[in-house]
């Protein structure tokens, strides 16, 4: 199993590089167009683009009309990939939102958790500090996961709005274990032990 899972591993890295190595082909036709004054993509590109994209797994592709539209959908495509590089430890952070920000997440109407996110690296060198804020983040988490379980528990006694608690101290849980594995990942990127 471990080595079926090694080799899926290696399958997605080749996939990620093919595709990294086609946006660089196509962008590098894009910029040449760009420096060549035209401002319209022609249709060969634009269909070259909208193929890769679906390779990438984007489900709703654009066909840009502009050279210069093409040109950013060709970077924020070449930001994914480049942030998808499995040898590239970093926290995680929430689809739509900046590295280190957290989410508020309903729980049911008028109940809210944030969720937390680790912080992002801070930047070479500075490895040490970085852990320190994870491993302050994950304790935080763990405390807030203990203060939805007491009132869970609370909850359950008096008989007062226990699907709510519960529900909220799953997601504190779920929060709380996804930045524990997270943090050992990171951990194990940097060489480190717990």
């Amino acid at each position: 199993m471990l080595a079926l899972r090694d080799l899926d591993a290696r399958a997605a890295e080749r996939r990620r590089r093919d595709l990294l190595r086609a946006a660089d082909d196509l962008l590098g036709e894009i910029e040449l167009l760009r420096l060549d004054g035209h401002r319209e993509l022609p249709d060969p590109l634009r269909r070259a683009l909208w193929a890769l994209q679906l390779s990438a797994g984007r489900a709703d592709p654009m066909l840009p009309a502009s050279v210069r539209t093409a040109q950013n959908l060709v970077f924020g495509l070449q930001q994914r990939l480049m942030a998808a590089n499995p040898r590239r430890p970093d926290a995680g952070a929430h689809p739509g939102r900046p590295a280190g920000m957290p989410a508020i997440t309903p729980i049911r109407p008028g109940i809210e958790w944030k969720l937390l996110v680790l912080p992002p690296c801070a930047g070479a060198g500075r490895e040490p500090a970085w852990l320190e804020l994870i491993e302050a983040t994950v304790d935080r988490a763990g405390d807030r996961w203990a203060y939805a379980n007491f009132h869970a528990r609370r909850a359950v006694k008096t008989q007062k709005n226990v699907a709510a608690a519960l529900a909220l101290m799953r997601v504190a849980w779920n929060n709380y274990w996804d930045l524990s594995c997270e943090a050992a990942h990171i951990r194990e990127a940097l060489n480190l032990s717990p």
